[in-house]
């Protein structure tokens, strides 16, 4: 008997139908009670918490008089003050440690002015050749902490003997704070 079934032979043996209908009814008891539990428990637990938490805000704030609660923002302010100028201080050795890492030993440097406020250098000083100049500036152009370099004058002392500088080193905007 191919593909017919009568009704008969349907409903002695397939309970599928029951069995998926049953298993919805259980599913969707199973949720009633889930939510019923969650509104109806959970959630005026949760607000008992809150208001607990309240109360004991609330208790807090009136032990705190009205001159505690001024030196405590005083000092809070002091605090922070100090943070922020601990942020932006300038650490003037590391300047120094610029200056010691890209100038070459052949290089000596007779003056230095720094202003701080520009992150400009100026510098001075003697190269024994041309050449040791032009090795210089590229050290200084090459570095990351440095946005740029200008040679403002270069005199030769002899033909032999090198000559005199100035020049213009402006570094990267943060390069000195402390951080």
């Amino acid at each position: 008997m191919g593909g017919r079934q009568s009704i008969g032979s349907i409903s002695e043996g397939g309970g599928t139908p029951w069995r998926l209908l049953i298993g919805s009814v259980v599913l969707f008891v199973l949720v009633l009670v889930i939510y019923a539990g969650m509104a109806f428990g959970y959630e005026p637990y949760l607000r008992g918490q809150v208001a607990r938490q309240d109360a004991q805000m609330k208790q807090i704030e009136s032990e705190v008089n009205q001159g505690n609660q001024s030196a405590n923002l005083v000092l809070f302010s002091q605090l922070y003050n100090i943070n922020q100028l601990g942020k932006n201080h300038v650490m003037a050795t590391n300047l120094f440690s610029e200056i010691e890492k890209n100038t070459s030993p052949l290089v000596r440097i007779t003056s230095a002015q720094f202003n701080i406020t520009s992150n400009m250098l100026m510098i001075a000083g003697v190269v024994p050749s041309s050449q040791v100049m032009i090795q210089q500036s590229s050290a200084w152009e090459q570095d990351p902490a440095v946005a740029s370099f200008m040679l403002n004058s270069f005199k030769p002392a002899g033909p032999s003997t090198g000559g005199v500088f100035t020049a213009t080193i402006t570094f990267v905007a943060g390069t000195f704070l402390q951080h």
